[in-house]
């Protein structure tokens, strides 16, 4: 597919100049090993990083040299991640703090080829249930709301009903916390009319809204929870006994912040984000045994398992670290 600038049209790109072509950033160039751990890997395993503008990713993890600025790798980067052969996904957070325009989407879909599937993160201002200060959000799962500034976006800019859409709640105190009737009731009134086709995942940050009547809802209408190891949640697997007859077409998987931490002490404790600082080795035992799970199912759901640095210090390694585990558990069996 041809490049596009990040706002640039289709002539536009034809013409680069040379200083422009310059400016591409080049990828890391992949080893036999991490090849053939790519190829043992079944399709429907779709592993990624939370976003990619990360200059310490380079020379050795993702891009070709560490000198490319966190500006030229959000607008640049994305081409050279694709090329990674065990990175088949990736999280576009940025939509979580404001929705992108058609062209700003489009940027991405050029940078990507047709069988990279990237997930989104759905604008706060439609998964907040309340504001900061606990008044209530009257857009909170507002089907308008969320067609307009997501959905119509993204496929006007050239991505397609295989793209999961992340509803991120986020946390609140426990005096703002909405009942979870009034949670549910949103819920379907969202899901009812949402597109049939579409991917639509919802990511809990309140342990009480994880109840069985939620992955009721979740079947009913064709959607999914998203396993999130997040520091106040429950692990991956008390998740999956729950919501696990909800994820039948896709589930998403999030490694984001090990039991207790915080998001700013650990990006402290972990930047530039090149090494694995600290291991989760309690994260990937409840991973593979979701993933092992579904190895044994005839038509597994798509699964998108998306690292964030911040789980163990490289979100790229943990990537690889994910699937040397589900390879060789295979080579057990």
């Amino acid at each position: 597919m041809r490049q596009l600038g990040l706002f640039g049209s289709e002539e536009a790109a034809r013409e680069e100049s040379p200083r422009r072509r310059e400016s591409a950033v080049e990828p890391c160039p992949p080893t036999r090993e991490v090849d053939d751990l790519a190829a043992a890997l079944p399709r429907w395993l779709r592993l990624g990083t939370s976003s990619w503008s990360f200059p310490g990713w380079g020379p050795h993890l993702v891009y070709g040299d560490a000198s490319a600025s966190a500006k030229q790798l959000a607008e640049r980067g994305l081409e050279a991640y694709a090329k990674h052969p065990l990175l088949r996904t990736v999280g576009i957070d940025r939509t979580y703090y404001a929705p992108m325009r058609a062209e700003e989407w489009a940027s991405y879909r050029a940078q990507t080829p047709d069988d990279f599937v990237p997930i989104a993160k759905v604008w706060s201002g439609v998964t907040a249930a309340v504001s900061r200060d606990g008044r209530p959000n009257e857009d909170f799962l507002d089907p308008q709301r969320f067609l307009e500034t997501m959905w119509e976006p993204a496929l006007a800019g050239g991505f397609d009903a295989r793209v999961p859409f992340v509803f991120e709640i986020p946390p609140m105190r426990r005096e703002h916390e909405p009942p979870v009737a009034f949670f549910l009731e949103r819920l379907e009134r969202l899901l009812r009319a949402l597109p049939r086709e579409g991917r639509f995942t919802f990511e809990l940050r309140t342990k009480s809204w994880l109840t069985a009547e939620y992955a009721h809802v979740l079947v009913a209408h064709g959607a999914s929870h998203t396993l999130n190891y997040w520091s106040f949640m429950p692990g991956l697997a008390r998740q999956w006994r729950v919501v696990n007859a909800a994820c039948t077409r896709t589930l998403v998987v999030r490694l984001m912040l090990p039991p207790g931490a915080r998001y700013e002490d650990q990006k402290k404790s972990f930047e530039p984000f090149d090494r694995e600082a600290h291991a989760q080795p309690a994260m990937h035992d409840e991973l593979q045994g979701v993933l092992g799970e579904l190895r044994g199912v005839g038509a597994p759901p798509e699964v998108f398992v998306i690292a964030n640095n911040k789980a163990e210090g490289s979100a790229p390694i943990t990537c690889r670290r994910v699937a040397e585990r589900f390879v060789r558990a295979g080579e057990t069996k």
